[in-house]
């Protein structure tokens, strides 16, 4: 069973946002500014889903000064897949992935807050070039059917007062690729709700 994560794109801004979570009795757990920077020698298609995106790419990420790599085996089967070093070492590997081939396939930068409520969590991503979205995602939930989560958690904006810009959620990395916005009902697993 896939567990849903929903991209909501949201019609207000962040500050209503933060407050309406916060009403909701939702608590600010982590906040950053985030840019992630993603590299491939794949060919990127936009019949891709936004996890075979994800993972066709090697990604560097700073957040808050914080540096670290992910599906680095793409590059080096011999190295570990994830792991942090510091900004001289991921402007290295950044030189060499260029070098070796790689191609910078996004840059995104954003304002990063994650609000907790139980096992319920709303990130907040102010991304440039898309807006507003609130990433939601509810552990307590992730036995059920893909439709189903996707209802409780189209349900649950509802009762907070999000006011939503779309029905389904925004695949950031599909929008970015297509230069158009890219929908589906969940950002991981099998993406059997993509609507490409």
């Amino acid at each position: 069973m896939a567990e849903v994560e929903v991209a909501f794109k949201v019609n207000y801004n962040q500050s209503k946002c933060e407050k309406l979570l916060e009403k909701a009795g939702y608590k600010l757990f982590w906040k950053a500014k985030t840019q992630d920077l993603y590299f491939t020698k794949t060919e990127l298609e936009s019949d891709m889903s936004e996890q075979e995106l994800k993972f066709a790419c090697v990604r560097l990420r700073n957040s808050n000064g914080g540096y670290s790599v992910d599906n680095f085996s793409l590059f080096d089967k011999s190295k570990p897949d994830k792991f942090k070093c510091d900004k001289s070492k991921a402007n290295e590997i950044a030189e060499m992935l260029l070098e070796k081939g790689y191609k910078k396939a996004f840059d995104t930068s954003k304002t990063d807050c994650i609000y907790k409520k139980g096992n319920s969590y709303h990130q907040l991503q102010n991304i440039k070039g898309i807006g507003l979205l609130d990433y939601v995602y509810n552990e307590d939930i992730k036995d059920l059917p893909e439709e189903k989560q996707f209802e409780i958690l189209s349900k649950e904006m509802e009762d907070i007062g999000i006011d939503l810009e779309f029905k389904e959620g925004v695949d950031k990395l599909r929008t970015l690729l297509a230069n158009k916005l890219c929908f589906s009902k969940n950002q991981n697993g099998n993406y059997n709700l993509m609507k490409k």
